[in-house]
């Protein structure tokens, strides 16, 4: 969409545009996260980068996850799940009510020409820095891929209640969630620390929708790093109307959603689509 935004074709423009006023009229915007701006900004190619901030600043509302402190910066799948676990600490007890709450205050208004500033002056500065957590997130995504396989396979293919008794299984992502926790309160500059004990990780929608993708990802022929970021971006779908995936990304919600009547109730639309032109065609089909 970028690129054809950039293009010498004036059709190809044309039908940006036409998606652009569509968004406008009709009360639609993007919703992004502090992890899009991370796949976008290590982008070898530089001309990308431009195009990408050209379009956005052509679209005139963006909505940004909020960062949950008040600073007006862009959150990520970290404060997201921030979010989460306030609404645990203020009394929720189930996912349907965590992403009610959540969902109510998640978003903030801004403008694309706002995002796109925002982009710009920050992507050389902090282009190394996102390098360097895609290496970890590789290291992630093979050390999960190990820990999975201490897992009877019988367990791992069944569907699994987060709230119900332990399982090995539960007990594989707990290191994981306490570390998580960690940085929940870091990020929140609390004084005290979260406890594993109080928040379960069971009622958190975007944490389990990122563990039930992992638990299909796992009989995949491989786990990249990139998989775990596409599950933090999936999970947005516990939030917004539609969330477009990959093909395999759509597959795997698509299963998850027939085991689990719980995570069905809280997920958005998804689709995979080839182009942009069938967005309004899906956003219409959404309702109010």
């Amino acid at each position: 969409m970028a690129r054809q935004f950039s293009s010498p074709d004036s059709q190809a423009r044309a039908r940006v545009r036409d998606l652009i006023s569509f968004f406008a009229s009709e009360g639609w915007g993007p919703v992004v996260l502090a992890d899009h701006i991370g796949e976008l900004v290590p982008h070898p190619d530089k001309t990308r980068v431009r195009e990408v901030c050209s379009l956005f600043a052509a679209i005139p509302s963006i909505l940004r996850v909020d960062d949950a402190r008040g600073t007006g910066g862009i959150g990520s799948f970290l404060h997201m799940m921030a979010r989460e676990v306030i609404a645990v600490k203020e009394g929720c007890k189930s996912l349907a009510e965590v992403a009610s709450v959540v969902k109510s205050n998640l978003v903030v208004p801004g403008t694309g020409s706002e995002l796109a500033s925002v982009i710009e002056r920050v992507a050389d500065e902090i282009r190394p820095q996102i390098q360097a957590n895609e290496a970890r997130a590789d290291k992630l995504a093979l050390k999960f891929g190990r820990a999975m396989k201490i897992i009877p396979a019988r367990e791992r293919k069944r569907p699994i209640s987060w709230t119900g008794p332990k399982t090995g299984e539960h007990y594989a992502y707990e290191d994981e969630f306490a570390h998580i926790l960690k940085c929940v309160t870091k990020l929140l500059g609390l004084s005290e620390p979260i406890r594993l004990e109080d928040i379960p990780q069971g009622i958190l929608p975007s944490r389990i929708l990122s563990l039930e993708l992992r638990r299909v990802q796992f009989f995949a022929d491989k786990v990249h790093g990139n998989d775990l970021n596409d599950n933090a971006l999936a999970s947005l779908a516990c939030y917004v109307d539609l969330t477009i995936v990959d093909k395999r990304t759509e597959e795997y919600i698509r299963q998850i959603k027939n085991r689990s009547s719980d995570i069905r109730g809280i997920i958005g639309k998804t689709a995979s689509i080839s182009g942009f032109e069938r967005l309004p065609e899906l956003l219409n089909g959404i309702g109010p």
